[in-house]
Parts: structure tokens; sequence; C-alpha cells
């Protein structure tokens, strides 16, 4: 699958996943849940993210800056 389908792929699987979810009393445990469940996606999505021009590597470089932050709280490895 190429870049594009690959990363809308993963926005719809992201989306679908989070519509799921009653975000509003989420604890530390649910939140870690969502974010492993999600995170697969979340990486596919990064490629497409680097095709937009001039926006696309500063959106990648916020989302990678705070999927770091997930990992540790959430105690993922940088898979």
């Amino acid at each position: 699958m190429d870049t594009e389908k690959r990363g809308l792929a993963a926005l719809d699987a992201i989306e679908a996943r989070l519509a799921k979810r009653d975000r509003a009393f989420l604890d530390k445990d649910a939140m870690c849940k969502t974010y492993k469940d999600v995170r697969k996606y979340i990486v596919d999505a990064i490629d497409l993210l680097n095709k937009f021009p001039l926006i696309g590597k500063k959106i990648t470089g916020i989302v990678e800056f705070l999927m770091e932050i997930a990992d540790k709280v959430c105690e993922v490895s940088g898979e």
C-alpha cells in the first residue's frame, strides 16, 4: 500500500478508535490502553503528514514529541 493510502487508512482507524472512547473520564490506564491501540496507526500517519509542504515536518515533530511523552508515561517501547 502506498504512503498516502496507508496514511489515510491509519487516520481513519485512529478516528474510529477514538470515537468509541469517553475521553472525559479516562484515567491513566484507560488512556494508555487507548494510546497503545492507536500508536501503530499514528506511526503510519506520520509518513503521510511528512508529505505536506511547509507544515508537514513541523506537525510530525510535534506528534513525535507527544508520542515520546506517551511512550514514557505508558511504558511503551518505541516500536
